[in-house]
């Protein structure tokens, strides 16, 4: 029997296509394997079932739960150690290291971090002058001289496309609800198929997913019912009604490319199930019952400006008193991570389309009074309708939450350990071995660095890097800046997100009303004006 594979130096599956893994595991019989080695001491055979997940998601920043559920494998041992082979196999293929390498003499041993999303290289913009140009690169002559479409370059544009798809959080949502509604129909008595379920069928579906659910249903006679969060009561957890309504959403769409339509026939019994009035009605019952036990829509808790200068305090004095210390590794992660957080609060944006940002979204104002940020994609820019949002950051005195000041420091900075940030991600993930990935920071390695700061300060009070964006919407409302300024700089495109982040309408409200109303009580003038003009009653006859 040959030796066993060893995992290449630098290799790493991460921002890659790892759906041939999927292929493999999923195809797998139960054959013998000379099993991969993570290094020549380490086989994959002695490590435990979390030794084996950890690995594998530092080796895909993905989790293997979710990868060994598409590939339709239960959760064992067995086949945490077939998935890890087959990814060590594929990364010795396909994971040959790019990036930058920090420079220095120090040990470039340091703390894990999960890593980042696809690389998406800047495009070269074309002139109109260029389309026939590109026509005639699609172009081939058949063995009599006629121009032919060349489709093998079509096509695989179209796999790229296919590709990137495949790798959206969307795509594999749906694709693990699809796999769980087809193991949950495997499981029934008659054994229906996507093609012929019924609402009932789905609505028994949507109630076993109801079972993991987190959300504390309270009885109206407990004594936690309107608490936010898990309490320590017996009442029962389900999906929280919103939820819930997302996931019929996204069974509609799946019925749909089953070729179903977007309704359902009653007297018929075709169609879409998850379009029928069984389903809508679970939906408003689930609604009511949730309603009437008082569970609140979930909202991130502000962060504000006296924890943001804490963390930024904390990193400053890691950086300067042990500068001699820290490894290369940890420098550059400290660096980026003061700048993110800083420009996160100050812009208002979510962490998830920050880490999109790239060196050229982000201009120099003539006067250096700041920066002007241009940002094109997120969640809700997707680059249709040539939606931009454009907002400015400005300088300020206090150079240790400046946004400005953090950002310098950290190009600056990167710059000296041997990091061009010139073009590319801004915020970049950065190996354990060293090397920056012109790749984008993921959203659980920017919840993790947050939590990690607030933790070694003991101000852990729940937030999320959401909270950084709520903080910053309170704090313009409540600096008496007006609805379109909070919509423009944050890129909210309607009044009432404005209003739902930033409370400051309800704070405001509610301040002044029960002023009013305290005033108010001071007299009977309240009672006297209603009888006299509003009762009809005590009204006088005009005859």
């Amino acid at each position: 029997m040959p030796p066993p594979p060893i995992l290449k130096r630098r290799h790493t599956l991460v921002g890659k296509n790892i759906l041939p893994v999927v292929k493999k595991v999923k195809n797998y019989a139960g054959q013998r394997l000379n099993f991969a080695k993570l290094k020549s001491t380490m086989p994959i055979e002695e490590l435990s079932e979390g030794e084996l997940a950890q690995k594998f998601k530092d080796l895909t920043s993905e989790k293997a739960c979710d990868i060994l559920e598409m590939a339709a494998k239960e959760i064992s041992a067995e086949n945490l150690r077939v998935l890890l082979h087959f990814t060590i196999l594929h990364a010795n293929e396909t994971g040959a290291p790019d990036g930058q390498q920090l420079t220095g003499n120090k040990d470039e041993d340091g703390e894990d971090e999960d890593e980042g999303e696809e690389t998406v290289k800047p495009k070269k913009k074309k002139k109109a002058n260029d389309k026939e140009e590109d026509l005639q690169g699609l172009k081939q002559k058949n063995a009599e001289g006629i121009d032919l479409i060349d489709l093998t370059s079509i096509d695989e544009r179209i796999n790229q496309l296919d590709e990137k798809m495949m790798k959206s959080t969307a795509y594999k949502k749906c694709t693990r609800l699809r796999e769980k509604l087809e193991l949950f129909l495997s499981k029934l008595p008659h054994r229906p198929k996507l093609r012929n379920l019924t609402p009932t069928d789905l609505r028994r579906f949507l109630v076993w997913c109801d079972l993991s659910g987190k959300t504390q249903v309270h009885s109206l006679d407990c004594k936690f019912i309107g608490n936010i969060g898990e309490q320590p009561c017996a009442c029962k957890k389900g999906l929280s009604s919103n939820t819930l309504a997302g996931m019929i959403t996204n069974l509609k769409n799946i019925l749909a490319s089953e070729g179903k339509s977007e309704s359902w026939d009653e007297a018929t019994q075709e169609g879409n199930a998850a379009c029928s009035i069984l389903i809508k009605q679970h939906l408003k019952i689930v609604k009511e019952e949730q309603a009437k036990a008082r569970v609140l829509p979930k909202q991130a808790k502000p962060m504000f400006i006296r924890k943001l200068n804490s963390i930024a305090t904390y990193i400053q004095n890691r950086l300067d008193s042990f500068d001699c210390f820290l490894t290369l590794r940890e420098k550059f992660t400290l660096l980026r991570d003061q700048a993110m957080f800083k420009l996160q609060f100050f812009a208002g944006d979510r962490a998830s389309d920050m880490s999109n940002f790239l060196t050229q979204d982000i201009k120099s104002l003539s006067d250096n009074s700041g920066f002007m940020v241009r940002h094109t994609f997120g969640k809700t820019l997707r680059g249709g309708d040539g939606k931009t949002n454009n907002f400015v950051i400005k300088r300020f005195s206090d150079s240790l939450t400046c946004p400005i000041a953090g950002l310098e420091s950290y190009l600056s900075g990167s710059k000296s350990l041997g990091i061009d940030l010139e073009t590319g991600y801004l915020f970049r993930t950065v190996t354990e071995n060293g090397v920056v990935l012109n790749t984008p920071l993921s959203y659980s390695s920017i919840y993790e660095r947050l939590k990690t700061y607030l933790r070694i300060l003991g101000l852990d009070e729940g937030e999320t890097p959401h909270s950084l964006r709520a903080g910053c919407a309170v704090t313009l409302a409540l600096s008496d800046a007006d609805c379109e300024q909070l919509k423009s700089h944050i890129g909210w495109s309607d009044s009432k997100t404005a209003d739902y982040y930033s409370r400051a309408t309800r704070i405001r409200d509610a301040t002044e009303t029960a002023s009013t109303l305290a005033e108010a009580s001071r007299s009977h003038n309240a009672e006297t004006t209603f009888n006299d003009n509003c009762e009809f009653s005590q009204l006088r006859p005009i005859l």
